[in-house]
């Protein structure tokens, strides 16, 4: 019984059902005088009279009922009343009444296919559970302001946290892979012209490769005239041979350990030069000599 009260008030603060002749209409000639739009009419449940009366003054706008089995295999009037001057009656009220007799409210295409009979409510307007007008129960929190321009393929997972405040100009090509860490703080005026992968200051393997052929080159080169130093002159290596002999090298602040390197290759080989090419020096011995005159 509560559960039927409640859906009760639910009913009569705003819901609509459809309202019909008591029984097939198709075939009475007394309904075939009206429009199609008032033969059945879309009502108010509180309502207890109908917008159009029914035909022959039989019953005039007094709403009546009409109840099928559960297996909407026949229909009977529990109320059945002969006089036709009885108060209507509510959505709700129609209801219970099939309710108590174990029945309950035809639809709209049951009670418009059967021949039902008793006081005359065939031609009169009767109840059906057919819902219709406005939301039974409308959203409490209506959308204040939809969007005009939906998305035409949403998201069939949608996430449970949005954000509260979504960025207004999202990029067109989001990273595939995002950072796990991001930064806590990102430059606030990130470079317009970032350079490009192609003028990528890193050093390769072909810089590599070049540097050190160039290197092996100098150090040949070097070599060589120590080798001619030490085979064909007695004064040791001329004081302008490294000003002459050695190349300077550009390197790049990424190449420092290669240059050092270097470096240390050269002090070596100038000390094992020094060591294997010792300058000779003229010695001059002097002797007493005793001179004695005759």
């Amino acid at each position: 019984m509560t559960s039927v009260m409640v859906l009760y008030l639910k009913r009569v603060n705003g819901g609509y059902h459809y309202i019909a002749p008591g029984e097939k209409w198709s075939d009475d000639s007394r309904w075939a005088g009206y429009d199609e739009d008032d033969i059945t009419l879309c009502t108010e449940d509180s309502s207890i009279l109908s917008a159009v009366e029914g035909p022959d003054g039989y019953h005039g706008y007094n709403i009546r009922t009409t109840c099928c089995s559960m297996d909407g295999s026949s229909g009977t009037r529990p109320d059945c009343s002969s006089n036709s001057s009885a108060p209507g009656v509510t959505y709700a009220e129609a209801e219970q009444i099939c309710d108590d007799n174990g029945y309950r409210l035809c639809t709209l295409g049951e009670i418009g296919s059967m021949e039902i009979y008793g006081c005359n409510y065939d031609w009169a307007y009767n109840w059906v559970s057919d819902f219709c007008g406005t939301t039974a129960q409308p959203t409490s929190v209506p959308t204040e302001a939809p969007t005009g321009n939906p998305t035409g393929n949403p998201t069939g997972n949608p996430t449970g946290n949005p954000t509260a405040n979504p960025t207004a100009n999202p990029t067109a090509n989001p990273t595939t892979v995002p950072t796990r860490t991001p930064t806590e703080a990102p430059t606030e005026a990130p470079t317009t012209d970032p350079t490009e992968a192609s003028e990528s200051r890193c050093t390769t393997q072909s810089d590599h490769s070049d540097l050190e052929s160039r290197l092996d080159s100098s150090f040949d080169a070097l070599e060589s005239r120590i080798d001619e130093c030490c085979a064909s002159s007695s004064q040791g290596i001329p004081v302008d041979f490294y000003s002459t002999s050695w190349t300077t090298q550009t390197l790049g602040a990424k190449d420092v350990v290669i240059a050092a390197l270097s470096v240390i290759n050269v002090v070596l080989i100038i000390t094992m030069t020094i060591i294997c090419c010792p300058q000779k020096r003229v010695l001059q011995k002097y002797e007493a000599v005793s001179i004695s005159s005759d």
